[in-house]
């Protein structure tokens, strides 16, 4: 009886896989198409943001924002927003004072910049600090 019931499900199982892998094609297709509406989604509301602020008030905000959400997601949509919402705001001053340059690894004290800048806003771990990231890289490229 087990033994059937084991069968049954394998069965099952193997039909479910067969199917998922004959659909996976579409399924990613669909999956990137959403992705990039919602990634768009950011950069326009950034864009619109920025329109009426200041550098420093794009990056409080899309800290703010990120801090509402928990998703993996909302590391790579923020930072869509920040990167949109930085290049069309008025500069802001001192905004890229004291931010580390950018470079390929960091030092001991380029990552102690990133814990502390995000500890002192109370803001989650590595979402927090791959915004900061944007900060450095926007104030580089900058100069």
């Amino acid at each position: 009886m087990i033994k059937k019931l084991l069968w049954a499900l394998l069965a099952i199982l193997m039909i479910a896989a067969a199917i998922f892998y004959a659909g996976r094609e579409q399924w990613v297709a669909d999956f990137n198409q959403a992705r990039k509406a919602q990634q768009n989604l950011f950069i326009e509301q950034g864009k619109a943001f920025g329109e009426s602020a200041n550098q420093q008030q794009c990056l409080t905000q899309s800290l703010e924002l990120l801090n509402k959400c928990f998703a993996a997601s909302c590391t790579i949509d923020h930072g869509a927003y920040l990167r949109s919402c930085l290049q069309s705001a008025a500069p802001s001053e001192g905004f890229c004072e004291q931010v580390p340059t950018y470079k390929e690894s960091f030092t001991k004290s380029d990552k102690q910049w990133l814990k502390d800048s995000c500890w002192d806003k109370n803001a989650n771990g590595s979402s927090c600090k791959f915004l900061y990231k944007l900060q450095m890289n926007f104030c580089s490229v900058k100069q």
